[in-house]
């Protein structure tokens, strides 16, 4: 069985644990985003507050989209049900 390896646009949520801080981001390949989050590559918000447990993402191939779901979320305007 062999592993596909594809980019794909997506808007995603991580947290530091249950009930925790979030992180909102836009990516363009979301497996690699998801590993530099897990690994804390960086210097940045989700390092500093350890948010490496992807909990929710949204793919699409319109980045407008995305990025007005981002902006929502992070202004706390919509929910990801």
């Amino acid at each position: 069985m062999a592993i596909q390896t594809y980019k794909q646009s997506a808007t995603y949520i991580m947290a530091n644990r249950r009930n925790g801080t979030l992180y909102a981001g836009v990516t363009s390949n979301l497996i690699a985003c998801d590993y530099q989050h897990k690994q804390c590559h960086g210097d940045g918000f989700s390092k500093k507050y350890g948010c490496t447990l992807l909990v929710w993402f949204k793919c699409t191939k319109q980045w407008n989209l995305l990025f007005c779901v981002r902006n929502k979320f992070s202004r706390g305007r919509v929910s990801v049900n």
